[in-house]
């Protein structure tokens, strides 16, 4: 028994051998913390995700999985329920705002046609709210999703056995393996390759759900062309008119041949400012040297901007191809493929096999996708993409055509002068970074498939080394967007800092320097107490790094990136990084708090290290005052492994720490119950009224530590501890003079309630110890019982009646000797609480009685009418001061006993006086008979075991007692001077009565 009433039974009290708390501040009440307060207007906003994502972590408890590998997989599929949620929250608002979401695409789009650089310019500005914003939340996750199963492998997985196991499927490269087998072995066995492959794939997805769809293009683009609906198919109409206007002008029926510049027959355009071509072959422009009508030029433009779009979607080649076919455009979608004079019919097939089964590792500018079932031979598709990168630099009048044969090649440079978005550069630079890793690998696995030659004679661009080494490239060319002009404001976008650090493999570094800044804008202005400082990065200028500290969606996206991160075994390196890191755990548990989803905190909180997590609980469960919600944390935070025992007593030693609860000073004047009185009733001085103070004006900090008190209440066992700490508290209280504390204490937390809540789980039933002890086997029958006076060890009887009522106070069956025996040891670990409870319900039943004695002695009418009241009130005087009189706290524990010494000095003389002053009062507005109380205190006070007597002379009191005895042994003989001869004579318990002070002539 006794090891399991001192499980965990850690002291309280800060003392030399405490263990040390985590350098971490130390909490204060709610509103100490401001910098999150303006997220309380928030809150009610995002109810729904808050709940939403809760639920769904709460599925990767570590507790509940039963093997680190399933344990993994949760966390795997929790990224993927993450994005699911952001999915059907951005298909529910657009099924509830299609149409203004359908213009707002469609407005992009023209503009982007028309005016290109004002879709970069809104690009830049602030993402909008709404869809916009669940969008990039969307696409967020997926990337997440996406990357985590590459950088995070399965417990007890072999990587390397799993590539060679993966390779030798793919069977052995020989001169008739196709470009696809290549390209799938080079993934496999390049880890950088393969993340790239990722991103790019996330981007091209992410282009195809935020942009307006490919009809929406069209439609722009008929009305950009300004040819009308459905002329699409007449190619570049305006020059042909031209062109046939000269003919049939000059009667020819043969092709028309230019002539010179300077010639009067050169055909010119409508402006008569450049000349027009003679012939329609897509090259004669280039071939000529010669321009297109403007609006032909448009056309021009147009469709390349289509096959552009189509290109950076990821649209695979059977859809290009009946997209140019329908615009009488073909021969783009064949160049685009490869000629039929580059495919290898030997070791590709039929080329219009390959059309039909819609490959398109040409298009992507990739050798193939899983989708593939043919490839073009390596040597050609070498030669067609150096070829292309050639036209990307060299060749076409249109910036849009540069850039499709750029991402045909691989040419960065070319794709960069047509992206209008952080999405269009990250695309460009990575597919850039592809193909070309692609083709380094080809030459120095496989030299057969590149000709020396060709590699002399069109060489590659190398855009691994122009972003440095392989493994710093992402990291690198996210950087460097962020301080582009073209894309700065872009990048600085939350979510577009979220998507770069997890690109470039830095979500951990971002983390740090947003939990750093955090630290900063929590303790501006005062020091904060949940979201701590860091000395990191102390000169470093964060603003253009981190994201807003009050977005509760960034913060939320944050906070479970983390948490995934974290159990998936990232490494935060400990210290004030680690510190720096959890700080956004810690925000977004606090904007939980401001939410009310109080009962969700423990789920988050269970995330974070041992120290922060004790330390955020304790913070945060200083807000919770229902009982139910109490319980309900309670319970949950059991059901993460949250030692409850361990918040609490940090809780309640950081707030004596933050409050200097145990070094207040001492009142500079004794307590002072009495005042003088000039009312004959109140001769010995009156009892202040309210001498204890209102209730509102109860300090915060007695009302912060009070309510940490109230937590132990519902943590089975740790009874020492309880009783210690709130003894404590009574003690500092009443030393203090805080009076309006100690009384709110009693009031909340009574001793009673204490150990009938916890006796349960102690002795095996529920016992009220300040009232009576278990019974033994042997007083089965007994009529009396035993009642427990617990400021003195003493014990007196009670009658079977007593004794009914209290067997309602408790449940079980009777206990045996040896549950009455732990019940002694628990008594006696409680004494002094009990004890200081007394004291404090003596000075409540003082206090009371002065202020309905005060207003009888002030008018007398009110006697009749307040009766009831004034001997209802003067008899819980009687009850609580009485046992204070006999043995209260003469026999304490060491360590209390300098503590409860002074308090036994300071209190017990000014109470034996005012008991005094009370009886004196009470034996003229309630009955004579209440003086004779007066002289039995004078008994008790000179009796020769009297502990009474020693703190009345230490206090320098015992004179004024005296004098007031006189009064009252005065009062008393008047009182029987005045009774008649044939009063009623009542007696009191001991037999006295007032007859005998009756003094005859």
């Amino acid at each position: 028994m006794e090891e399991e009433r001192d499980r965990d039974n850690d002291e309280i009290v800060i003392d030399e051998g405490e263990e040390e708390t985590p350098s971490t501040p130390h909490l204060v009440p709610v509103q100490y913390e401001t910098v999150l307060h303006p997220l309380k207007s928030e809150a009610d906003r995002f109810g729904e995700e808050l709940e939403a994502f809760g639920v769904r972590l709460e599925t990767t408890n570590p507790q509940k999985s039963r093997t680190p590998r399933e344990r993994y997989s949760k966390v795997l599929k929790l990224a993927g329920e993450y994005c699911d949620l952001a999915s059907d929250k951005v298909e529910r608002l657009k099924r509830e705002d299609a149409a203004s979401h359908h213009r707002k695409l469609v407005d992009k789009q023209r503009r982007r046609i028309h005016r290109p650089r004002e879709v970069e310019s809104s690009n830049a500005a602030a993402v909008g709210d709404g869809i916009d914003l669940w969008e990039q939340e969307l696409y967020t996750w997926r990337l997440l999703r996406d990357l985590l199963p590459l950088r995070y492998s399965g417990p007890g997985t072999d990587v390397s056995a799993s590539k060679r196991k993966r390779l030798d499927d793919l069977g052995v490269v020989n001169r008739f393996s196709s470009d696809r087998t290549i390209w799938e072995r080079y993934l496999i066995s390049d880890d950088i390759a393969q993340e790239r492959n990722v991103v790019l794939s996330w981007l091209k997805d992410s282009a195809m759900s935020s942009s307006a769809g490919i009809n929406a293009i069209a439609e722009q683009l008929e009305e950009a062309t300004d040819r009308g609906t459905g002329l699409w198919a007449d190619g570049w109409l305006h020059t042909k008119e031209a062109i046939k206007g000269q003919k049939r002008l000059r009667s020819i029926q043969k092709p028309l041949e230019p002539e010179p510049d300077d010639s009067p027959s050169t055909l010119l355009n409508a402006d008569r400012t450049q000349s027009l071509v003679t012939q329609l072959d897509p090259d004669a422009a280039c071939r000529q040297g010669r321009s297109l009508e403007e609006q032909d030029k448009y056309y021009e433009r147009a469709v390349w901007l289509g096959c552009w779009e189509l290109l950076r979607r990821g649209a695979s080649y059977a859809d290009i191809r009946e997209w140019c076919r329908d615009r009488a455009e073909g021969w783009r979608a064949i160049s685009a493929r490869g000629s039929l004079a580059s495919w290898d019919s030997v070791v590709d097939g039929s080329f219009g096999d390959a059309e039909l089964n819609g490959g398109d590792h040409g298009m992507s500018g990739a050798p193939a996708n899983e989708a593939s079932r043919s490839s073009m031979s390596g040597k050609s598709r070498s030669l067609w993409r150096r070829m292309c990168v050639q036209l990307a630099r060299e060749g076409g009048d249109d910036e849009y055509e540069r850039a499709v044969y750029g991402i045909l090649g691989g040419d960065a440079a070319a794709i960069e002068k047509v992206c209008l978005s952080w999405d269009d550069f990250v695309f460009a630079h990575y597919h850039t970074l592809l193909v070309h890793g692609f083709d380094l690998y080809l030459q120095a696995h496989h030299p057969d498939r590149v000709s020396t030659p060709l590699a002399r004679n069109f060489g590659s661009l190398n855009a691994v080394f122009l972003q440095g080494q392989p493994g710093d490239a992402a990291g690198q060319l996210i950087e460097a967007l962020r301080i582009d002009e073209r894309t700065k404001d872009e990048a600085r976008q939350p979510m577009k800092m979220i998507q770069g650090a997890l690109i470039a493999n830095e979500f951990v570094d971002f983390a740090i320097r947003q939990g750093v800044a955090l630290g900063r804008a929590a303790n501006s202005e005062e020091r904060s107490k949940l979201i701590v400082t860091s000395n990191l990065l102390a000169l470093e200028d964060l603003t253009s790094t981190t994201v807003s500290c009050s977005d509760p969606n960034i913060m939320r996206v944050i906070a479970h990136i983390l948490i995934i991160l974290r159990d998936l075994g990232e490494d935060f390196g400990g210290g004030e990084r680690q510190v720096a890191v959890e700080n956004n755990i810690v925000a977004y548990v606090n904007f939980l708090r401001l939410s009310g989803k109080m009962l969700m905190v423990p789920n988050y909180a269970s995330r974070l290290s041992e120290s922060r997590r004790i330390l955020t609980m304790g913070r945060v469960l200083l807000d919770t005052i229902d009982p139910r919600t109490r319980r309900d944390l309670i319970l949950i935070m059991g059901v993460f492994k949250i030692n409850v025992h361990k918040v609490i007593q940090m809780q309640m030693r950081y707030i004596f720490d933050e409050t200097k609860f145990l070094n207040r000073p001492l009142p500079s004047t004794p307590l002072s119950i009495l005042e003088r009185s000039t009312s004959d009733v109140e001769q010995l001085g009156k009892i202040r009224e309210n001498f204890i103070g209102e209730e509102s004006d109860l300090d915060d900090d007695d009302d912060l530590l009070i309510r940490s008190y109230e937590w132990y209440l519902l943590i089975e066992g740790h009874w020492r501890e309880t009783f210690k700490a709130g003894a404590l508290l009574y003690k500092q209280f009443l030393r203090s003079g805080r009076l309006i504390a100690a009384r709110d204490l009693y009031r909340r937390i009574p001793g009673s309630e204490i150990s009938l809540a916890k006796t349960g789980a102690l002795i095996g039933a529920n016992y009220d110890l300040t009232k009576h002890m278990p019974e033994s086997d042997d007083e089965e029958g007994g009529e009396e019982e035993e009642e427990i006076d617990l400021s003195s060890s003493r014990r007196t009887t009670r009658s079977s009646s007593q004794r009914q009522q209290s067997r309602r106070r408790r449940t079980g069956p009777r206990r045996s000797e040896r549950n009455r025996a732990t019940a002694e040891v628990l008594i006696s670990e409680a004494q002094v609480f009990f004890g200081l409870e007394k004291l404090v319900a003596a000075l409540i039943a003082l206090d009371e009685w002065g202020v309905i004695s005060a207003i009888v002695v002030a008018d007398v009418k009110q006697k009749s009418a307040k009766r009831a009241e004034l001997q209802r009130t003067f008899e819980a005087v009687i009850s609580t001061v009485e046992p204070l009189l006999h043995g209260w706290l003469t026999d304490v524990p060491k360590d209390d006993a300098s503590d409860i010494s002074k308090i036994r000095e300071a209190y017990l003389p000014e109470i034996v006086i005012a008991y005094n002053s009370a009886c004196h009062v009470a034996g003229h507005i309630l009955g004579r008979d209440h003086l004779l109380r007066c002289l039995n205190l004078s008994v008790d006070v000179a009796a020769n075991d009297s502990d009474i007597l020693p703190c009345l002379v230490a206090s320098g009191r015992l004179p004024e007692l005296v004098i007031a005895f006189a009064i009252s042994s005065k009062a008393i003989v008047q009182a029987g001077e005045n009774r008649g001869t044939k009063s009623k004579r009542k007696r009191g318990g001991d037999g006295e009565t007032l007859s005998i002070w009756q003094v005859k002539p």
